[in-house]
């Protein structure tokens, strides 16, 4: 029986000293203010305490940033950041927002199953100078406003051959800058069985000598890539941040794209396109990027968006095709 009394003692002090570590185990997390922010970036403070944790146990830590005002992973975006935070601030530098407008933000420490974050916080980006031309929808870089070649948002301006720096009248394979042959290249080839004497040069984005846009409206300005395409159109099925509604403006259909923070729009009319089959075919909207279709160097890629508001979407075409170009300039090139 006294056995049996000093096991049922032992076990007690066990769970109570469990307890006490449990209890002995604290983490608490700050949310500090902004630092330098500016039209389209600032800086994030926070601070944490942490006693208790296993120096093995799974620790994350950063901040979550949204336009909502209760911002979690599913409405914002999420900035992880590396080491250990401590009791000096931690702090994250986050870029590419839309100017004028207001941003919440909330510290995070996570350790384990454990997680904890500080007070919800917001600041205001300050009025971006945004230069003529160019329109902020608060995305990696301003889009222009109308194409390349036009003189208003609905008119369909000028048409280039992937890589080419003029418009022509015909757009067929002997015209094609590139051409070295029957379907066979002198720049921008990933097979050498399409390159000219068996050229692979791997070059998967259009050299600033060879992108029309720059070439047109100065160095500030260029041809927008696939990523910074599909970026845009992603914002499609974000009707929250933004809406897009198939229109016409003076004749011309099209889409026309509105971020709701800042009430910025642009157009991009169905302008069609020229091919050695079909000329000014004005239905479909197709639009270069200066990203070369790697599995098919014969082709480049482009953003589609078709007549009576068909969803927009990416695919590869062949370069010697004449479409429209919308020029883009960096955020950090102003």
């Amino acid at each position: 029986m006294k056995r049996i009394r000093i096991c049922m003692l032992m076990v007690l002090a066990a769970l109570y000293a469990c307890e006490k570590t449990e209890e002995e185990k604290t983490i608490q997390v700050s949310t500090g203010d902004t630092i330098d922010v500016s039209a389209h970036s600032s800086t994030l403070s926070g601070a944490a305490v942490i006693h208790g944790f296993d120096a093995s146990s799974r620790l994350t830590f950063g901040f979550i940033l949204s336009e909502e005002s209760l911002p979690n992973p599913d409405n914002g975006t999420v900035y992880n950041l590396s080491g250990t935070p401590s009791e000096q601030p931690f702090t994250a530098l986050v870029e590419s927002l839309s100017s004028e407008t207001r941003y919440y933000y909330v510290a995070f420490v996570k350790i384990g199953n454990v997680s904890r974050t500080g007070a919800v916080k917001s600041f205001i980006t300050k009025a971006g100078d945004v230069p003529k031309g160019a329109v902020d929808l608060g995305l990696s870089v301003l889009w222009a406003e109308k194409n390349l070649g036009a003189d208003a948002p609905e008119q369909f301006g000028n048409y280039y051959a992937w890589g080419e720096l003029e418009t022509k009248e015909l757009y067929i394979w002997a015209t094609y800058r590139f051409n070295g042959g029957y379907e066979i290249l002198t720049k921008y080839c990933t097979d050498s069985r399409h390159g000219k004497d068996g050229l692979k040069d791997d070059i998967l984005i259009l050299e600033p000598d060879d992108d029309a846009a720059r070439k047109a409206l100065g160095e500030s300005w260029r041809m927008p890539t696939k990523e910074e395409f599909e970026e845009l159109l992603a914002t499609a099925s974000d009707g929250v941040k933004y809406s897009w509604e198939w229109t016409e403006i003076n004749g011309h259909k099209g889409w026309n794209i509105t971020c709701k923070a800042n009430q910025t729009s642009i157009f991009f009319p169905a302008a069609g396109y020229y091919t050695s089959y079909a000329s000014a075919y004005f239905r479909d909207g197709y639009y270069w990027t200066s990203s070369l279709y790697a599995k098919d160097p014969l082709g480049a890629w482009v953003a589609c968006h078709e007549y009576e508001g068909t969803p927009p979407a990416m695919t590869h075409k062949f370069r010697g095709n004449g479409y429209p170009i919308r020029p883009v300039m960096d955020k950090n090139g102003q």
